[in-house]
């Protein structure tokens, strides 16, 4: 019977710190949600399905060592990284005196979303560049909307979710 009490006890104590814990630091909103609802989804291995089959095609002969987006729907953004080959950044210096880092990061703020589907939108300072994203967040695809002026492109991209 004593044994029976101190279980008891000990429940009745660990069942009083989780309340605790749980009231002042938020301790049960760490739960199934977050686990269960990703918030981050990374668009990876994407390639330009009018230039290439498929990615491998595209890391042969594309200019990128890596070339990612995550996806952070809470904190409506897109963040864009690309690491460049080497050659890439040679023939880029050689060819049009650009100098281009080897890591280059950029972040769009997301302008709309759907349970299906995110947009971006990337302004410049002068307007006359005017890029978004749609991220198809069930297929992988994505879409690039470039507009410089008058020229203007839509580039279809297969990606693979992570």
């Amino acid at each position: 019977m004593k044994n029976l009490v101190k279980i008891l006890a000990t429940l009745g104590l660990i069942v009083a710190i989780a309340l605790i814990l749980k009231g002042v630091f938020g301790v049960g909103k760490i739960g199934a949600n977050k686990i269960l609802k990703k918030d981050t989804i990374r668009y990876d291995k994407c390639y330009d399905t009018a230039e290439w089959n498929n990615y491998n095609e595209h890391f042969n002969d594309g200019p990128f060592e890596k070339w990612y987006f995550d996806v952070e729907l809470s904190e409506n953004r897109v963040t864009r990284t690309i690491v460049w080959k080497d050659e890439a950044i040679k023939r880029n210096k050689e060819k049009n005196n650009l100098v281009v880092p080897k890591v280059d990061m950029e972040t769009y703020r997301l302008v709309s979303k759907t349970n299906d589907f995110v947009k971006t939108e990337n302004i410049t300072p002068d307007g006359r560049s005017n890029d978004h994203y749609i991220f198809f967040l069930k297929t992988g695809k994505l879409q690039l909307f470039t507009s410089i002026g008058e020229f203007r492109q839509t580039t279809n991209l297969q990606c693979k979710l992570y």
